[in-house]
């Protein structure tokens, strides 16, 4: 993963978040941890 300095340099980064386990493919590796980043960030634009 490149650093989050050089990310914000091309792009507005709204959410930033490390995740504490899985490695390369870590959306199949903890799919539960990527949900509940996906329902924080959604609901973090509802208000």
């Amino acid at each position: 993963m490149p650093p989050r300095s050089w990310v914000e340099r091309g792009y507005n980064v709204a959410r930033w978040t490390t995740m504490p386990k899985g490695g390369h493919f870590a959306a199949a590796e903890q799919p539960a941890l990527l949900a509940t980043d996906l329902q924080a960030f959604f609901g973090s634009l509802r208000g």
